[in-house]
């Protein structure tokens, strides 16, 4: 690998620590990576091996062209549904449910086009789908690569709320969009914040 290649991939790495909001022990343990290999990673002084590629790919739901090149979207799932890990976990988790938990959800019959990998959750769905299958909120967002603490961060914002509030006329799924493309355009101000492109 060039030396500019290798310190855009370094570039590119720090993004998804700081997308993921994981500290570089919690970054490693994820992707199944030891502490000091990573964190040479991050610091330059050593070039990624291809396996270690494959794991953050595999394990973060990274697009691989994205890590490589810097072309494309950051997530996998953006192209592609929801990341596998998460797809994973709700599989097992609806075939331990039992069928009326289920049939009481909102978006009941968008489901086996989400395992199938053909439609994605949206972030209030995901929670609904959490709580419905008594399963943990906060990792059923990680997992589906909505970190809680961003979005709540959003919403902590004095403006956003009085805007929110001044758009009390508007229904509720109208509400839900907003507050979710509120939070993409939020990720997308740190990722551009992080490799520099914004002051």
């Amino acid at each position: 690998m060039g030396k500019k290649r290798n310190e855009d991939l370094q570039e590119r790495l720090k993004t998804i620590k700081l997308i993921m909001k994981m500290n570089t022990k919690e970054f490693a343990e994820k992707c199944d990576l030891q502490y000091n290999t990573l964190q040479n990673y991050l610091l330059g002084t050593r070039e990624p091996t291809l396996n270690s590629i494959r794991k953050i790919v595999e394990a973060l739901d990274i697009n691989a062209n994205w890590l490589l090149t810097g072309h494309g979207e950051v997530f996998a799932s953006s192209q592609k549904g929801m990341p596998k890990a998460f797809l994973k976990r709700v599989e097992e988790d609806i075939n331990n449910a039992n069928r009326e938990t289920l049939d009481t959800l909102s978006f009941n019959d968008k489901i086996k086009e989400v395992l199938s990998g053909k439609k994605i959750l949206e972030r209030i769905e995901v929670i609904e789908l959490a709580k419905k299958l008594r399963q943990s909120v906060a990792e059923y967002l990680s997992l589906a690569n909505y970190p809680k603490n961003d979005i709540d961060k959003v919403f902590k914002n004095d403006k956003i709320r009085e805007l929110l509030n001044k758009l009390s006329k508007l229904e509720n799924d109208e509400i839900r969009k907003i507050s979710d493309l509120l939070f993409i355009v939020y990720k997308g101000y740190l990722a551009e914040k992080n490799v520099g492109n914004i002051k």
